[in-house]
């Protein structure tokens, strides 16, 4: 069962008028990012220039600009403790089952941690028979993306 996220080749740094017009600023260069996790694909881009400024060490999940994006495991315990042996950041106590008053929450299973430049991640367990089949798989650990969210 694979354990880790994949890089796909292909990081590639990218400028011109076209990624100006695209990204509506001036001068801009970025570096792209594809990773594949389980059958999807997510592109992270960097800029380069110009810069942004950091992330905000002290954002918490009810800040306006609190974003993160949603992991879907099929092993809760077995997928904290590889990232405890990674030692990650957490933002939560530890894996936490979502209460059965939250009707479409109840019985999931969700870790909050940091990745290495603070951005929050969160990982998920759905319990048997709840929400899309694809996330009932054993054949990994690291099954895909449920979303992303921003709380604004």
């Amino acid at each position: 069962m694979a354990t880790t996220l994949t890089l796909k080749p292909g990081t590639v740094e990218v400028t011109g008028s076209d990624y100006e017009r695209l990204e509506g600023l001036f001068g801009v260069r970025m570096r792209v990012a594809r990773m594949k996790l389980g059958s999807e694909l997510i592109e992270l881009t960097e800029y380069l220039a110009p810069r942004g400024r950091p992330f905000p060490g002290d954002t918490r999940s009810n800040d306006h600009w609190f974003q993160h994006v949603a992991i879907i495991m099929s092993d809760m315990d077995k997928a904290y403790r590889t990232l405890r042996q990674h030692k990650v950041q957490h933002a939560s106590s530890g894996p936490q089952r979502l209460p059965d008053w939250n009707k479409n929450a109840a019985g999931i299973q969700a870790f909050y941690f940091r990745d290495p430049d603070g951005h929050f991640l969160e990982i998920l367990q759905f319990p048997e028979g709840k929400d899309d089949p694809q996330w009932q798989r054993k054949d990994r650990l690291f099954l895909g993306i449920d979303h992303t969210a921003s709380a604004r």
